[in-house]
């Protein structure tokens, strides 16, 4: 039991609110910002595109196209995502929603996966960045055969690498 939690596992995946809670406080997290769009065009990929920008199918008709990268918490607009789309789709599209958020990163740009030191029923999986797209398959995958099977977990994204995890 984690305060009011009652569950076999927790996995923490909270972004860049992270630092603000005790429980991984330690753990260097910092804020990148990025821009995207979802548009409406007939683009049905089977996979995610991947050219300076990810292009991922939505639905039939929509896709999510970006994100920028900018360290910090500054909203640089879209511009770069609407080139690169253009460059990437060919075809004429409609601008349904412009989006900005804050994305965790790390400074060794690898992602925190792992247990938490003092509980052992509570793990993270976070600072993803802008790789969050390409990387959670991974991430996902290693923390699942972590828990679940007692394998080891990469050493890349093993939040032991950080000294003083959780205290």
């Amino acid at each position: 039991m984690i305060g009011d939690i009652n569950a076999k596992y927790v996995v923490m995946c909270i972004g860049i609110n992270q630092k603000n809670l005790d429980l991984f406080s330690n753990l260097p997290l910092r804020p990148v910002s990025g821009n995207s769009i979802l548009a409406e065009v007939n683009f049905n990929a089977t996979h995610i595109v991947n050219n300076k920008i990810s292009v991922i199918n939505t639905s039939k008709n929509n896709v999510h196209a970006g994100s920028t990268y900018h360290n910090g918490f500054e909203n640089m607009g879209t511009d770069k995502v609407e080139n690169q789309l253009k460059k990437i789709i060919k075809k004429k599209y409609k601008i349904k929603q412009y989006k900005f958020g804050i994305r965790p990163a790390t400074r060794d740009r690898r992602p925190f996966v792992g247990r938490h030191p003092k509980f052992n029923n509570l793990f993270i999986l976070n600072g993803l960045g802008s790789k969050g797209v390409s990387q959670s398959p991974h991430c996902s995958k290693e923390l699942l055969n972590y828990i679940e099977l007692n394998k080891n977990l990469d050493k890349e994204i093993n939040i032991e690498r950080i000294k003083n995890v959780g205290e």
